[in-house]
């Protein structure tokens, strides 16, 4: 989940301007233009400094980021590892927000755990149950 957060990230900032470390290397044109990349030095160092850098390229364009986890289980060490850092993202006033969905359940055991303290002073939104007219009208307007 991390590392895909990393890529994630990555592939979003491409989106926007050269992603870090990363050089066009050939064009294109035929019957459609296109680039070729190649990626320079993966970023190194832990999760947490991997993202800094992530974030310091962000900022430069006054750019933010919304991490969204769907299906939280309560038992998964990378979410922790995530929410703490989250933590840390929010003290130094980087401009990341964090979106996490999951069963009753689930959120309710992952905010027992003590790593998570943070968590309990989050705005949470409860939803309920999505009526299943809306679940249909929503599949068939794609």
């Amino acid at each position: 989940m991390l590392d895909d957060i990393i890529e994630r990230s990555l592939e979003a900032i491409g989106k926007l301007d050269a992603i870090p470390g990363r050089q066009i290397t050939g064009l294109s044109i035929g019957s459609v233009i296109g680039l070729e990349w190649e990626r320079g030095q993966p970023i190194a160092g832990n999760w947490r400094a991997r993202m800094n850098r992530i974030l310091d390229h962000l900022a430069k364009t006054d750019t933010g980021l919304l991490v969204t986890v769907d299906e939280v289980l309560p038992d998964f060490n990378e979410l922790r590892q995530l929410v703490a850092t989250y933590q840390h993202f929010t003290r130094e006033r980087r401009k990341v927000a964090l979106l996490l969905a999951g069963l009753p359940h689930n959120i309710s055991s992952l905010l027992r755990d003590k790593t998570v303290s943070f968590l309990r002073r989050a705005k949470r939104q409860r939803i309920g149950r999505v009526p299943d007219a809306s679940v249909a009208s929503a599949s068939t307007t794609r």
